[in-house]
C-alpha cells in the first residue's frame, strides 16, 4: 500500500488506519475488503470495499447525496467542503459497483464493471482513496440537502379495470444505444385485474404511434408510464435492465415509503406520518 499512499500524497502512516473508521460496520467491510485484496479476489474486493463505503456515507450528512459507483460531479462538489480530493472520488466511483437501497450491488458491465479494471494497482488504489474519504468526512457537520424522490418512495400503479396489459422493454444502455427511428421491441409479460398493483419507478411519457420511441413529459400529459425496476406478485423473473410499459388512462397511480431498515432510521417520520399509500 505505500506506493498507492505517496500516489494518494497522504501524509498519514498507512498501517492501520482503518482502525480510524468510527462505524463498527464500516471498519469490518473494509477489513474484509483488505484481507479479499490479499486474496487476489479483486472483484469481492471492490464489492465489500463499496458496502464499506456506503455505510459510512449512512453515518454522515452525505448519506442520500453521494451514491457509491456513481461518478457524479455534485457529489464531488458536496464532499469539497470536507477535503475530499474531487478528482481521487471521481476515479475511485468509476471502479467501484453501485450500491443501492437495501445493499443490491449492480456491476455495468459494459461501462466501467468488468474484469479488466479488477487489477491489485487500481484494488489497491481504491483501498487507499476509500479510507482517506470516510476518515475526512466521518465527522462532517450537518448541512442540509434535499433527498431525490426516487430514494425514499416508490411508485404503486394499481389497475382500474381487469386485463390492464404489462410490456416490457429493455431499458438503461439499451435505450441509449437504441438506433434512432427503431422502434422498440416489446413483449407482453403479463396483466393486472381491478386492484392487482405494480410498484417500481415511473417515468410519466408520451408516445405519439405506439409502440414507439417514447419521450419523458409532464405528469397531466402521459399517456404511458415507464416503469424501471418493477416488482409485483403478478410479475415473473425478468431480464436485468427491463422496464414496463403501462398505459396511464388505465391505472391509478399512488406512492409509499420504501420500507427498509436504513430508511426508518433515517426518516422516522414518514412512518408515522404516511399511510401505507399516498395518491399522486
Amino acid at each position: 500500500m505505500r506506493l498507492v499512499a505517496h500516489a494518494l500524497a497522504s501524509p498519514w502512516e498507512e498501517v492501520g488506519l482503518e482502525a480510524l473508521i468510527e462505524d463498527d460496520v464500516a471498519r469490518e467491510l473494509y477489513s474484509q475488503s483488505m484481507v479479499l485484496n490479499q486474496q487476489g479476489k479483486f472483484k469481492e474486493c471492490l464489492e465489500s470495499l463499496g458496502l464499506a463505503f456506503r455505510r459510512a456515507l449512512n453515518v454522515t450528512p452525505f448519506a442520500y447525496v453521494v451514491s457509491v459507483g456513481e461518478p457524479e460531479t455534485e457529489a464531488a462538489l458536496h464532499l469539497l467542503g470536507s477535503g475530499v480530493d474531487p478528482s481521487m472520488f471521481m476515479s475511485v466511483q468509476e471502479f467501484l459497483p453501485s450500491v443501492g437501497l437495501g445493499d443490491a450491488i449492480k456491476w455495468s458491465l459494459r461501462e466501467r464493471g468488468h474484469p479488466g479494471n479488477w487489477t491489485r494497482e487500481n484494488v489497491e488504489y481504491c483501498l487507499a482513496a476509500v479510507l482517506k474519504i470516510i476518515l475526512q468526512i466521518q465527522h462532517a457537520q450537518f448541512s442540509a440537502h434535499a433527498i431525490p424522490f426516487r430514494y425514499v418512495f416508490e411508485d404503486v400503479l394499481t389497475a382500474k379495470r381487469d386485463g390492464v396489459v404489462l410490456n416490457s422493454e429493455r431499458g438503461g444502455l439499451y435505450q441509449i444505444f437504441r438506433r434512432t427511428g427503431e422502434r422498440p421491441r416489446r413483449e407482453v409479460v403479463g396483466s393486472l385485474n381491478k386492484g392487482q398493483q405494480i410498484s417500481g419507478h415511473v417515468t410519466p411519457a408520451y408516445e405519439f404511434d405506439p409502440p414507439s420511441h417514447w419521450e419523458k413529459t409532464f405528469m397531466e400529459n402521459a399517456n404511458i408510464f415507464v416503469v424501471s425496476q418493477p416488482k409485483g406478485d403478478v410479475l415473473g423473473t425478468l431480464k436485468p435492465d427491463t422496464d414496463l410499459i403501462v398505459r396511464a388512462d388505465l391505472v391509478d397511480l399512488s406512492y409509499r415509503v420504501v420500507d427498509l431498515p436504513e430508511i426508518r432510521e433515517r426518516f422516522p417520520h414518514l412512518f408515522l406520518e404516511a399511510g401505507p399509500e399516498t395518491k399522486q
